[in-house]
């Protein structure tokens, strides 16, 4: 879809991702909640960040160990809700939308 042009080509992606998605995967607490927990082991392996993405859920959670901020992102979906991260290396992680 080169060819389109980067405009008409972002907006084909758009509507291909909306008539691909059937947005079937469950959007609950409990999934939630198993990201959330599978993070917090990974800062106690010693990570200071863990990214997820493609869940359909985006979701932030800073968590504090007493020395220093530890982050849980997820991505969520981009072709769907058009959420992303962004890093600062002043303010840190942010969950972001993309506003076409």
């Amino acid at each position: 879809m080169d060819f389109l042009g980067p405009a008409a080509t972002w907006k084909g992606a758009q509507v291909a991702g909306i008539l691909l998605s059937q947005k079937t995967k469950p959007r609950n607490a409990g999934i939630r909640d198993i990201f959330r927990r599978h993070a917090k082991i990974k800062f106690t392996e010693g990570y200071d960040a863990v990214i997820f993405g493609h869940s359909h859920m985006a979701d932030k959670m800073v968590f504090d160990d007493g020395n220093k901020k530890k982050y849980y992102l997820n991505t969520g979906d981009f072709g769907t809700s058009f959420d992303y991260i962004l890093y600062d290396s002043g303010a840190g992680f942010t969950l972001e939308k993309y506003n076409p």
